[in-house]
């Protein structure tokens, strides 16, 4: 991730004890703060930067439908939770 990037990640630790992350938001980046830009239009900032630096191990976690579905599927992993927002929500 590039110096001065902010992000809100969710980090999970495999088997083989390496970590992979998936980041959800960007709302800063280069001292700038993006929170009043919709969500969705950060998370197009965020897939940018993580295509243009290439980190296997930090993904996006995108929009999803079902929630409960979602949380179902965390559980079963044995996440904490989920973190989620409207599409639309500041």
């Amino acid at each position: 991730m590039p110096w001065g990037a902010q992000t809100s990640p969710s980090c999970t630790c495999a088997g083989s004890g390496q970590y992979t992350c998936g980041a959800f938001d960007l709302p800063a980046f280069n001292a700038r703060n993006l929170r009043p830009q919709p969500p969705l239009k950060r998370q197009a900032c965020l897939q940018g930067l993580l295509e243009l630096f290439d980190r296997p191990t930090v993904s996006l976690s995108g929009p999803f439908e079902h929630g409960l579905a979602r949380l179902h599927v965390a559980e079963q992993r044995g996440l904490e939770g989920v973190v989620s927002k409207r599409g639309g929500a500041r």
